[in-house]
């Protein structure tokens, strides 16, 4: 068995839908990023940007969003 280990990124939810982060997202999930990856060797980058949204229940009152 192949242990591949996940990172993600865990950003407010205000922030994600600023430009510059839009632009690192659709550079991440551009065909050329793709080809780079895989040209390298494990990596798989199939989920790469998919967003959930996380609720805190905490001392903090906002969201965040985090991305695979």
């Amino acid at each position: 068995m192949c242990f591949l280990p996940r990172y993600d990124l865990a950003i407010p939810r205000h922030d994600y839908f600023e430009p510059p982060f839009q632009q690192l997202l659709m550079f991440a999930r551009s065909p050329p990023f793709a080809e780079r990856a895989h040209e390298l060797g494990g990596y798989d980058v199939s989920g790469l940007g998919r967003v959930t949204l996380v609720r805190l229940k905490s001392a903090f009152r906002w969201s965040q969003v985090l991305v695979n």
